[in-house]
């Protein structure tokens, strides 16, 4: 699986957290395993270029999270 740098790493705290709730959120919705460790991947890079163990991310009325 090819992981992007990060531009910007402002804090790790949470890093390893996101990228479990990306895979198995992404497991849980019947994805292969390419897609769950991308999906862990694009999340731990959000909360990389947060400050603390934040993201400033909305879920829709759908529970589709966005930027």
């Amino acid at each position: 699986v090819r992981v992007p740098p990060v531009d910007e790493v402002r804090d790790t705290t949470g890093a390893g957290d996101a990228f479990a709730a990306g895979f198995l959120s992404a497991v849980l919705g019947n994805a292969d395993a390419v897609e769950a460790v991308e999906a862990g991947h694009d999340l731990a890079r959000k909360v990389l270029g947060e400050p603390g163990a934040t993201l400033t991310i909305t879920a829709d009325e759908n529970g589709a999270v966005r930027d």
